[in-house]
Protein backbone atom coordinates (compact mmCIF):
# COMPACT_ATOMS: atom_id res chain seq x y z
CA UNK A 1 0.00 0.00 0.00
CA UNK A 2 2.68 2.40 0.86
CA UNK A 3 4.85 1.64 -2.42
CA UNK A 4 1.20 2.30 -4.33
CA UNK A 5 0.55 5.54 -2.43
CA UNK A 6 4.21 6.79 -2.92
CA UNK A 7 3.29 7.21 -6.91
CA UNK A 8 6.94 6.37 -7.98
CA UNK A 9 7.98 5.78 -11.22
CA UNK A 10 8.46 2.38 -12.88
CA UNK A 11 12.45 2.54 -12.76
CA UNK A 12 13.83 3.95 -9.48
CA UNK A 13 15.91 1.33 -7.72
CA UNK A 14 19.22 2.79 -6.62
CA UNK A 15 21.09 -0.14 -6.50
CA UNK A 16 21.43 0.51 -10.12
CA UNK A 17 22.67 3.83 -10.52
CA UNK A 18 24.97 4.17 -13.53
CA UNK A 19 27.61 6.56 -11.26
CA UNK A 20 29.98 7.20 -14.89
CA UNK A 21 26.64 8.89 -16.21
CA UNK A 22 26.16 11.58 -13.69
CA UNK A 23 27.47 14.53 -12.58
CA UNK A 24 29.14 15.49 -9.61
CA UNK A 25 26.96 12.24 -7.65
CA UNK A 26 29.71 9.77 -5.94
CA UNK A 27 28.94 6.37 -4.34
CA UNK A 28 29.79 7.65 -1.06
CA UNK A 29 27.69 10.73 -1.47
CA UNK A 30 24.59 8.83 -2.63
CA UNK A 31 25.46 6.03 0.22
CA UNK A 32 25.08 9.08 3.07
CA UNK A 33 21.65 10.30 1.61
CA UNK A 34 20.31 6.18 1.34
CA UNK A 35 21.03 5.99 5.32
CA UNK A 36 17.83 8.28 5.53
CA UNK A 37 19.32 9.85 8.24
CA UNK A 38 18.43 13.44 7.16
CA UNK A 39 14.97 12.40 7.59
CA UNK A 40 14.91 11.62 10.85
CA UNK A 41 16.48 15.02 11.68
CA UNK A 42 13.22 16.49 8.76
CA UNK A 43 16.40 18.07 6.63
CA UNK A 44 15.54 18.59 3.23
CA UNK A 45 17.65 17.61 -0.20
CA UNK A 46 17.81 19.18 -3.47
CA UNK A 47 19.43 17.67 -7.36
CA UNK A 48 20.50 20.37 -9.19
CA UNK A 49 22.04 20.18 -12.74
CA UNK A 50 20.70 19.87 -16.48
CA UNK A 51 18.38 17.31 -17.71
CA UNK A 52 20.04 13.70 -17.89
CA UNK A 53 22.29 13.70 -14.80
CA UNK A 54 19.62 11.90 -13.07
CA UNK A 55 18.28 13.93 -10.81
CA UNK A 56 14.75 12.36 -11.28
CA UNK A 57 16.30 8.99 -10.58
CA UNK A 58 18.03 9.97 -7.60
CA UNK A 59 15.13 11.57 -5.74
CA UNK A 60 12.40 8.98 -6.61
CA UNK A 61 15.07 6.47 -5.66
CA UNK A 62 15.66 7.50 -2.04
CA UNK A 63 11.72 7.92 -1.88
CA UNK A 64 11.96 3.79 -3.20
CA UNK A 65 14.24 3.10 -0.18
CA UNK A 66 12.32 5.36 2.13
CA UNK A 67 9.06 3.53 1.35
CA UNK A 68 11.03 0.35 2.07
CA UNK A 69 11.65 1.41 5.71
CA UNK A 70 8.45 1.66 6.22
CA UNK A 71 8.13 5.14 5.99
CA UNK A 72 4.89 7.47 4.52
CA UNK A 73 6.47 8.90 1.44
CA UNK A 74 5.41 10.47 -2.00
CA UNK A 75 6.83 10.89 -5.63
CA UNK A 76 5.16 13.86 -7.60
CA UNK A 77 5.92 16.73 -9.83
CA UNK A 78 5.03 20.39 -9.07
CA UNK A 79 2.76 20.43 -11.47
CA UNK A 80 0.90 17.02 -9.39
CA UNK A 81 1.22 18.37 -6.23
CA UNK A 82 -0.55 21.94 -7.24
CA UNK A 83 -3.13 19.79 -8.87
CA UNK A 84 -4.01 18.60 -5.76
CA UNK A 85 -3.66 22.06 -4.29
CA UNK A 86 -6.10 23.39 -6.35
CA UNK A 87 -8.91 20.69 -6.68
CA UNK A 88 -8.97 19.91 -2.58
CA UNK A 89 -11.93 21.57 -1.91
CA UNK A 90 -13.78 20.34 -4.39
CA UNK A 91 -12.74 16.49 -5.46
CA UNK A 92 -12.52 14.27 -2.09
CA UNK A 93 -9.37 11.93 -4.16
CA UNK A 94 -7.40 15.54 -3.74
CA UNK A 95 -8.33 16.02 -0.60
CA UNK A 96 -7.44 12.71 0.65
CA UNK A 97 -4.47 12.71 -1.54
CA UNK A 98 -3.26 16.40 0.57
CA UNK A 99 -4.56 15.00 3.97
CA UNK A 100 -1.34 12.18 2.87
CA UNK A 101 1.24 14.58 1.73
CA UNK A 102 0.84 16.55 5.28
CA UNK A 103 1.48 12.67 7.06
CA UNK A 104 4.08 11.90 4.64
CA UNK A 105 7.80 11.82 6.37
CA UNK A 106 9.32 12.86 2.97
CA UNK A 107 8.38 13.72 -0.16
CA UNK A 108 9.69 14.88 -3.86
CA UNK A 109 8.82 17.62 -5.56
CA UNK A 110 9.70 16.58 -8.94
CA UNK A 111 10.68 19.67 -11.68
CA UNK A 112 10.06 22.30 -9.31
CA UNK A 113 10.88 25.17 -11.73
CA UNK A 114 9.34 24.46 -14.51
CA UNK A 115 5.24 25.42 -13.99
CA UNK A 116 4.86 28.83 -13.11
CA UNK A 117 2.27 29.45 -10.64
CA UNK A 118 -0.68 31.77 -10.46
CA UNK A 119 -0.53 33.80 -6.72
CA UNK A 120 -3.35 32.15 -5.51
CA UNK A 121 -1.33 28.83 -6.24
CA UNK A 122 2.08 29.91 -4.89
CA UNK A 123 -0.34 31.34 -1.42
CA UNK A 124 -1.84 27.68 -0.95
CA UNK A 125 1.90 25.92 -1.63
CA UNK A 126 3.52 28.14 0.25
CA UNK A 127 1.07 27.32 3.46
CA UNK A 128 1.76 23.19 2.56
CA UNK A 129 5.59 24.21 2.40
CA UNK A 130 4.92 26.16 6.04
CA UNK A 131 2.62 22.99 7.17
CA UNK A 132 5.52 20.65 6.34
CA UNK A 133 7.77 22.89 7.83
CA UNK A 134 10.42 21.22 10.22
CA UNK A 135 7.85 17.92 9.94
CA UNK A 136 8.58 16.40 7.01
CA UNK A 137 11.46 16.12 4.50
CA UNK A 138 11.08 17.48 0.98
CA UNK A 139 13.60 16.41 -1.94
CA UNK A 140 13.45 18.94 -4.80
CA UNK A 141 15.00 18.41 -8.57
CA UNK A 142 15.56 21.67 -10.20
CA UNK A 143 17.32 22.79 -13.64
CA UNK A 144 17.58 25.73 -12.41
CA UNK A 145 21.06 27.84 -10.94
CA UNK A 146 20.55 29.38 -7.78
CA UNK A 147 22.07 32.20 -9.67
CA UNK A 148 19.10 32.29 -12.20
CA UNK A 149 16.40 32.58 -9.34
CA UNK A 150 17.11 36.02 -8.59
CA UNK A 151 15.64 36.60 -11.90
CA UNK A 152 12.42 37.05 -10.47
CA UNK A 153 12.97 40.28 -8.79
CA UNK A 154 13.02 41.28 -12.38
CA UNK A 155 14.69 45.16 -12.38
CA UNK A 156 14.95 45.51 -8.64
CA UNK A 157 17.33 41.81 -8.53
CA UNK A 158 20.66 44.13 -7.65
CA UNK A 159 18.99 46.18 -5.06
CA UNK A 160 17.40 42.66 -3.23
CA UNK A 161 20.82 41.05 -3.66
CA UNK A 162 22.51 43.52 -1.87
CA UNK A 163 20.02 44.12 0.60
CA UNK A 164 18.61 40.68 1.29
CA UNK A 165 20.70 38.03 -0.06
CA UNK A 166 24.18 36.40 0.69
CA UNK A 167 26.00 34.50 -2.05
CA UNK A 168 28.76 32.43 -1.21
CA UNK A 169 30.87 30.90 -4.03
CA UNK A 170 28.75 31.44 -6.77
CA UNK A 171 25.70 29.50 -5.84
CA UNK A 172 25.20 29.26 -2.27
CA UNK A 173 22.86 31.99 -1.31
CA UNK A 174 21.82 32.46 2.30
CA UNK A 175 18.59 35.18 2.84
CA UNK A 176 20.06 38.10 5.55
CA UNK A 177 18.33 37.58 8.71
CA UNK A 178 16.28 40.87 8.19
CA UNK A 179 14.37 38.69 5.73
CA UNK A 180 14.78 34.65 6.66
CA UNK A 181 10.94 34.37 7.53
CA UNK A 182 8.11 35.11 5.85
CA UNK A 183 6.71 37.22 8.80
CA UNK A 184 9.69 39.68 8.56
CA UNK A 185 9.22 39.95 4.78
CA UNK A 186 5.65 40.26 5.28
CA UNK A 187 6.46 43.36 8.07
CA UNK A 188 8.73 44.62 5.51
CA UNK A 189 6.50 45.17 2.74
CA UNK A 190 3.63 46.47 5.16
CA UNK A 191 6.50 49.10 6.30
CA UNK A 192 6.57 50.41 2.95
CA UNK A 193 10.04 48.85 2.23
CA UNK A 194 9.60 46.39 -0.37
CA UNK A 195 7.22 45.85 -3.36
CA UNK A 196 4.89 43.10 -3.82
CA UNK A 197 6.83 41.84 -6.13
CA UNK A 198 9.90 41.72 -4.05
CA UNK A 199 7.86 40.13 -1.37
CA UNK A 200 6.88 37.28 -3.43
CA UNK A 201 10.03 36.81 -4.74
CA UNK A 202 11.48 36.17 -0.89
CA UNK A 203 8.61 34.05 -0.22
CA UNK A 204 9.99 31.84 -3.20
CA UNK A 205 13.34 31.66 -1.44
CA UNK A 206 12.37 31.79 1.85
CA UNK A 207 10.68 28.40 1.18
CA UNK A 208 13.10 26.99 -0.90
CA UNK A 209 16.79 28.13 -0.12
CA UNK A 210 17.60 28.17 4.08
CA UNK A 211 20.79 26.40 5.04
CA UNK A 212 20.93 25.31 8.72
CA UNK A 213 24.36 26.02 10.00
CA UNK A 214 25.97 23.26 12.02
CA UNK A 215 26.10 24.02 15.60
CA UNK A 216 29.67 24.83 16.73
CA UNK A 217 31.27 25.34 13.60
CA UNK A 218 31.06 28.90 13.76
CA UNK A 219 29.74 29.55 10.69
CA UNK A 220 32.10 27.01 8.49
CA UNK A 221 29.65 23.99 8.02
CA UNK A 222 26.19 24.32 6.65
CA UNK A 223 22.72 22.02 6.22
CA UNK A 224 21.41 23.12 3.33
CA UNK A 225 17.69 22.46 3.75
CA UNK A 226 16.59 21.62 0.27
CA UNK A 227 19.74 21.03 -1.07
CA UNK A 228 23.24 19.79 -2.10
CA UNK A 229 22.04 17.44 0.78
CA UNK A 230 19.90 19.46 2.87
CA UNK A 231 19.00 22.70 0.67
CA UNK A 232 15.97 24.27 -0.97
CA UNK A 233 15.71 25.86 -3.74
CA UNK A 234 12.28 27.19 -6.09
CA UNK A 235 12.96 28.85 -9.47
Amino acid sequence: RRIKRARLPRNCDLDKFDFTHSSGMTKHRLGQLRELLWVEQAYNVIFMGPSGTGKTFMASGLINDAVKRRMNAMFGTMEEYVRIIRTKDTMPKSMAAYNRILRCQVICIDEITLMPLKREEAVAFFNLINALHEKTSIIITTNKAPTEWVEIFGDEAPWVKSNFIDIFDGWILRLKPICDTQKKVEELFQRGMISEKVKWGLFDLISNVLFFEVKGSNGTQFYPRYGMQVLTTFR
